[in-house]
């Protein structure tokens, strides 16, 4: 985590207290008798968001549940509890770094790295053969037909939704667009996303075998 601060407001004014968080992903293929990492691959940008995070809330921590940082991050498979700790971390960091001034002005930046871990009973020499296999995008042919597709319009349940990928609120039939599981998305989300996976931010269904 790293951040910036600026100077304190008024204390009848509404500071400008941000959050920039960004989830990468990365495998780890590791002996599973010396327990030594044989191969690690590098993060691979998987989504980012922009939060308001008001340091006065903290002083009383929120239904985490309810929060848009805890839906964001558990939309990469990030398991609740882990969830929880990295959302303590990351209040725990903002305090410090403003020595609880709840005025102060200020952007911190947080990366989260969701490791996969690959345990594997090789010679590292045959490591290179029996690598997990790398994220790939969705074929260009798909996100193409995406780009062309009209939307066919919000369904009731969903009208009061979020987009999973930057957890803002799904409006504008220009905007928005449906993937063939019948997740909504906003078109620039979702095509920025299957630039990197093939799968549904959500329920990790394909977009094309």
């Amino acid at each position: 985590m790293r951040g910036t601060c600026n100077d304190s407001v008024g204390s009848g004014e509404q500071p400008m207290q941000l959050m920039e968080l960004r989830v990468g992903h990365s495998s780890n293929l590791i002996s599973r008798s010396s327990h030594q990492i044989l191969q690690r691959s590098p993060s691979t940008p998987m989504g980012d968001a922009l939060f308001s995070f008001i340091l006065r809330d903290q002083e009383q921590p929120p239904f985490l549940e309810n929060s848009s940082v805890l839906r964001f991050l558990s939309s990469f498979r990030i398991p609740i509890p882990a969830c929880n700790v990295i959302y303590d971390q990351i209040s725990s960091f903002a305090q410090h770094m403003t020595a609880d001034d709840f005025h102060l002005n200020f952007h911190m930046v947080v990366d989260v790295n969701v490791s996969e871990m690959t345990w594997v009973d090789l010679d590292p020499f045959l490591v290179e053969e029996h690598s997990p296999p790398a994220m790939n995008g969705a074929p260009a042919s798909a996100i193409e037909r995406l780009q062309r597709q009209k939307f066919d319009g919000l369904r009731e349940e969903e009208e009061e939704g979020d987009c999973s990928v930057c957890c803002e609120a799904l409006k504008g039939e220009e905007e928005v667009s449906r993937i063939p599981c019948g997740h909504v998305y906003h078109k620039c989300c979702i095509l920025k996303w299957l630039e990197m996976s093939n799968s549904c931010p959500l329920c990790r269904t394909q977009l094309e075998q």
